[in-house]
């Protein structure tokens, strides 16, 4: 069985692999589930880039917060650009993240070298119609190409509307968008 975990799941997952820090007992028991049933989770470049902008923000938002601002101005002071720069430790340690994930042997990196007419017309229909964002809509995008038969993530929003979006298009039975608990309580 294919799988594809939104960045959520992954940050969870790394911020687990981190001395004396734990996932959350749900990714304990995906990663377990994937891992003792031999799935596939299935990666990408797209995705990469936003674990990694989460994390770049994170480490933004460090820096921010001590020098007396709130995270409510994250989004103004990144503008600027002596806030929106990494030390090179910190990239160090975003791109061994990232890593970390590509070594996992139930992973699978892949390469989306093109888009068909069919998948911009999904894509679209995401974005325009269901007011997916853009991320959200290529995840998706993603996975479906790649024959996934769910993606898993925690975003309750981007699952209500992409679920409308599969019944829809009719397309709910060959792929389903669950949180964590949901794919467990199955299997």
């Amino acid at each position: 069985m294919k799988i594809y975990f939104d960045a959520c799941i992954w940050i969870d997952y790394l911020w687990g692999a981190q001395k004396d820090a734990t996932p959350k007992k749900v990714t304990r028991d995906l990663i377990d589930f994937i891992e003792k049933n031999n799935h596939s989770v299935i990666s990408s470049v797209f995705l990469d880039t936003e674990i990694s902008s989460h994390f770049k923000d994170w480490h933004i938002l460090q820096k921010i917060i001590r020098e007396g601002y709130s995270y409510r101005d994250l989004s103004n002071l990144k503008r600027k650009k002596k806030w929106n720069t990494l030390t090179e430790t910190e990239i160090k340690q975003i791109s061994k993240y990232l890593e970390d994930i590509a070594k996992l042997p139930w992973v699978e990196l892949v390469e989306l070298s093109s888009l068909e007419k069919e998948d911009l017309e999904i894509f679209s229909a995401l974005t325009l119609e269901y007011h997916l964002d853009f991320a959200d809509a290529f995840h998706i995008i993603i996975a479906m190409i790649e024959n996934c038969h769910f993606l898993i993530t925690r975003d309750e929003e981007m699952r209500a509307k992409a679920r409308d979006f599969l019944k829809d298009y009719s397309l709910e039975k060959d792929f389903e968008i669950l949180k964590p608990t949901e794919l467990l309580s199955r299997f």
